[in-house]
């Protein structure tokens, strides 16, 4: 099963076109649209693009999670349409590719990208379905079979810390359109949460 989409991967990859990966394995009738970035034996990663033609982030997926790869639908074709005329799209993915390595080893995906999560201070969600894992927040620290995570809710409040074996991780995303909003709900929390009474003299 992991080898039968492989060559598909490798011309998005090749040729920087976009795909549709069907996931229902994990999520019922969910895909993600976009450009595969790196592939090894047990995963890829896909620079992801929104509905509405725009970067959204990055996800580290197992190919043994994968029911259906779409290309050249006219569905990604009017997404690549959007994408041209929007303009974001492509210097992204030049950024995004010019931080790849040549060559990718077989077990460095996700950790690969949980450090980068943590170097950029990022929002990553990182989740396993047959484990029940899904939390999302900053990641604090990275080992080889470790990793901890400041949880974050989903208005921006530190909920603790937890620490989960890499092992049972199945996905990562991180640098996504919501992760990037709950980021800055979290740095201007306090603002949030100030009183008018506090806030100071007002303009009139």
């Amino acid at each position: 099963m992991e080898e039968c989409f492989k060559d598909l991967l490798r011309v998005s990859r090749t040729n920087r076109t976009l795909v549709a990966v069907h996931i229902e394995r994990i999520f019922e009738g969910e895909f993600e649209v976009g450009v595969i970035l790196a592939l090894n034996q047990r995963g890829y990663v896909l620079a992801r693009m929104s509905t509405e033609g725009l970067p959204n982030g990055v996800v580290v997926g197992r190919l043994r999670d994968i029911s259906r790869v779409d290309t050249n639908t006219r569905y990604l074709r009017a997404l690549a349409l959007l994408a041209d005329t929007k303009g974001e799209w492509q210097p992204w993915l030049e950024g995004v590719f010019a931080c790849e390595p040549s060559r990718v080893g077989a077990k460095t995906l996700i950790h690969r990208e949980l450090l980068r999560a943590k170097t950029n201070e990022e929002i990553a969600t990182v989740s396993g379905a047959l484990t029940e894992i899904g939390l999302t927040g900053f990641v604090r620290e990275v080992r080889d079979d470790y990793l901890d995570l400041l949880v974050i809710t989903d208005e921006g409040e530190e909920q603790g810390h937890s620490r989960v074996r890499i092992k049972l991780i199945e996905r990562v995303i991180r640098g996504d359109r919501s992760g990037e909003d709950l980021r800055i709900l979290y740095l201007n929390r306090r603002a949030l949460y100030q009183s008018p009474d506090n806030a100071g003299p007002g303009k009139c």
